[in-house]
């Protein structure tokens, strides 16, 4: 499983994008009708744990 998660953070220090988050809450909140979800998450963006780790 690690090898895996090394793939996907590879390059990186493996900190989160904040555009990706934004991008990605905005796609759930768009799916008109029936939306994955129906509002903004509140506190949910953070990089404590990367901080915490460097």
């Amino acid at each position: 499983m690690m090898r895996e998660i090394n793939k996907l953070t590879e390059g990186s220090d493996g900190s989160l994008d904040e555009a990706d988050y934004t991008r990605t809450v905005e796609t759930l909140l768009s799916g008109g009708s029936d939306p994955v979800i129906t509002k903004k998450p509140e506190g949910t963006w953070t990089h404590a744990v990367t901080d915490k780790a460097m």
